[in-house]
Formats: structure tokens, C-alpha cells, sequence
């Protein structure tokens, strides 16, 4: 193979899952897990950090790959031992693997292991961009020490800049336009400086 390339729709299935059907089993949410669930939960832990353990010494990489290569199927891609860059890549997942077997080991032994968040998926809050010359402002002003007066002249310039172009929007917003407004900003006088109304720098 050698390449990365989009997977091929199959029915092929990653096989049955070592977890016997009580593992998904629910909980009591005041009592938690039984006993003899438990137990029986943790001796199979044991034995998969073990053999993770055994795999992570002896940096055998080729018992982490139809793991990976099944979730790399879920995202829609295939790859091998050959594909450039796959054996670091396999490491680093076999790294992975080991960590979290013995992790859950160690809940079962009562230890507090934090579960990783999964990240967030879309959100607009936090990926939104500037749409406006005054939303860059906040972010101008705190992308390094700035004295009262810099930031005073740059608010200044800021109106005076949205008063006169009508504040379109930044992605409307020529280059051009922005060098011709501080020329005009230059012909000012008084205070604003070009050097302290450019809110790029």
C-alpha cells in the first residue's frame, strides 16, 4: 500500500470485543458496581494490562495495528506498516494503549484516574472570527504591554475609522482601504500616531 488514501466501504468488522456483555451492564448509581462484578472486571483488567505491558516492552507496534487501522476506517482512511510515517505514528498509539490498560488497573485498585474529556466538536463560541475591526481591539490590546494613552489612540483611531468608512466588515475590508485610512489618520495630527493606531502590530 505505502499511501494514505480514503477507505473503500466494507462490511469488515474489528472482531468480537474482549469485554464479556456484562461489562456494559448498568450500575446501581448509589451502590455502584457488585462485587463479584467487580472482581471479575478486575481480573480481566489485570490480564489486558499485562499483556499490553508485554507489547509496550517488547515495542511490538504490529499488535497496536488492526487497532488503529480500524479506527483509521471510521475516519474514513487506510494505511499500513509501509505508509510513510505509520511506525512513529503506531508508537505512539501502542504508547497509548499501554497507558490506558494500566490505568484501568489502577481504578480497580481505587486509585483516581481522571477520564479525559473528549474534545468539543463544533463550536462556533469558540471558533467564531473578527467580524469587525472593534472585535480585534480586545485582542490587539492584550497581545502585549500597551501604555494608557497607546490604547486611548487607538480607540480614537478606531471611531474615527468607523465613522468614516461606514465599518464594513473585515472580510470586505480591502488592503488598500487600510493603507489610505492611515494616511488619512496621519493627516490628523494631534495624538494618534500611526505607529500607535495600527492595530496589526
Amino acid at each position: 500500500m505505502g499511501t494514505l488514501r480514503a477507505a473503500v466501504p466494507s462490511k469488515l468488522t474489528i472482531g468480537p470485543s474482549p469485554l464479556p456483555a456484562w461489562a456494559d451492564a448498568p450500575t446501581d448509581p448509589l451502590h455502584g458496581l457488585s462485587d463479584e462484578l467487580a472482581a471479575e472486571l478486575a481480573q480481566l483488567n489485570v490480564a489486558m494490562d499485562a499483556e499490553a505491558a508485554r507489547q509496550w516492552a517488547l515495542q511490538r507496534i504490529a499488535a497496536i495495528l488492526p487497532m488503529a487501522q480500524a479506527e483509521g476506517r471510521k475516519l474514513g482512511i487506510e494505511f499500513d506498516a509501509t505508509t510513510p510515517g505509520a511506525l512513529d505514528a503506531l508508537r505512539v498509539c501502542l504508547k497509548a494503549y499501554r497507558k490506558a490498560r494500566h490505568d484501568a488497573h489502577l481504578r480497580d485498585l481505587g486509585e483516581i484516574i481522571e477520564t479525559p474529556q473528549a474534545p468539543v466538536q463544533g463550536n462556533a463560541a469558540a471558533t467564531k472570527s473578527p467580524q469587525f475591526l472593534r472585535d480585534v481591539l480586545p485582542a490587539w490590546t492584550a497581545s502585549k504591554a500597551r501604555k494608557p494613552q497607546t490604547i486611548r489612540a487607538a480607540t480614537l483611531a478606531l471611531e474615527h475609522y468607523e465613522r468614516s468608512t461606514g465599518n464594513p466588515r473585515i472580510a470586505n475590508l480591502p488592503r488598500a482601504q487600510g493603507v489610505e485610512f492611515r494616511t488619512y489618520l496621519r493627516g490628523l495630527g494631534g495624538t494618534t500616531r500611526p505607529r500607535e493606531t495600527d492595530l496589526t502590530t
